[in-house]
């Protein structure tokens, strides 16, 4: 298990879900389009925890970048799917997406500079394929506890596997991705800045988009958290290892996708997303929890699994905010 060290500071802070951006499908190549958040996160925010749902069932490709960002890469999400996403905001508080999809961006939650750094540009950390492979980050993420990485697959067709894992863990959650591809996830590191992450061919590439030092908590292995009865919302508490504290959002790896979502208990969203065919590696998933640490998990899929691999603690309290008190 991974703690924070030092003063704990507010890395992820969560809102009350805001759709910031919304389009229609449209078969004429897409530009790079601007969302400004500023109405929804402070001026110290550095970057957004969002949830990017497709609503058709065409296999399209998208992205999300920081604005300023040169990085070109346009992941299809494949079919309807929801995918978390988090990347940082300029100065300006604006990101950008490029999307051909029937698609809704929202807006779940920001990141304070204080315990996360992004960057403007991903950085290639793909180690050598077949493995699992040490990848040394402390020059590129110093002190870091967690990673915030971007997979990409340029390849076609299935049997493109993945996987990302904190040094020393012994999950094996390797998944095949269809190809052309695009995820996020958060992952723990060790206390040397090391993690683990494979990738089957050399199609696949790994990206760095920024990393955390402080403000969340990470498992060595994953908690299992999925339901246990299919195509019913289960109830499911964040664990809080800090016992005062409480932890306002987890970050998931979900495999084997199906119809299945993840909300805020007492909050809407949508719900029962087909996210494609059995052996797609749905990749990472952030949402917030209530008061309570509580959310909603949901899946029509047997071989779906929710796994809980960190979570933030404590949020700050402000008008359109909802998150907790540190005691």
């Amino acid at each position: 298990m991974r703690w924070f060290r030092g003063n704990m500071a507010i890395s992820f802070v969560p809102v009350v879900i805001q759709t910031v951006a919304s389009k229609s499908w449209s078969a004429t190549p897409p530009s790079w389009a601007e969302v400004d958040v500023s109405a929804y996160v402070p001026a110290d925010a550095n970057g957004v925890v969002c949830i990017y749902t497709g609503n058709t069932g065409t296999a399209v490709g998208f992205h999300l970048r920081q604005k300023g960002s040169t990085d070109n890469r346009s992941g299809r999400a494949s079919g309807r799917r929801q995918l978390g996403v988090i990347c940082g905001i300029d100065a300006n508080k604006k990101f950008e997406y490029l999307t051909y999809d029937n698609c809704t961006i929202r807006l779940i939650g920001y990141t304070l500079p204080d315990g996360v750094t992004h960057f403007a540009n991903g950085v290639d950390v793909s180690p050598v394929a077949g493995a699992w492979t040490d990848v040394d980050l402390s020059v590129l993420c110093p002190g870091a506890i967690g990673i915030i990485l971007e997979c990409y697959v340029d390849g076609a067709g299935l049997n493109h596997e993945i996987g990302a894992r904190m040094k020393g863990s012994t999950d094996n959650n390797t998944q095949d991705s269809y190809g052309h591809n695009c995820y996020s996830f958060v992952v723990g590191c060790d206390g040397s800045q090391v993690i683990q992450l494979h990738r089957e061919d050399n199609t696949v590439t790994w990206y760095v988009t920024g990393y955390i030092i402080n403000g969340c908590f990470f498992f060595t292995n994953a908690e299992d958290y999925t339901p246990a009865v299919l195509s019913t919302e289960e109830v499911k508490v964040l664990k809080d290892q800090y016992g005062t504290l409480y932890a306002s959002m987890g970050f998931f790896e979900i495999t084997d996708g199906a119809s299945l979502s993840i909300r805020r208990q007492g909050e809407t969203q949508p719900t029962n997303v087909g996210v494609g065919g059995s052996s797609a590696h749905q990749g990472y998933f952030a949402n917030a929890s209530d008061i309570k640490r509580r959310m909603l998990i949901y899946t029509e899929g047997a071989a779906t699994k929710f796994y809980l691999l960190g979570y933030a603690l404590g949020g700050k309290t402000s008008g359109k905010l909802l998150s907790r008190r540190i005691f």
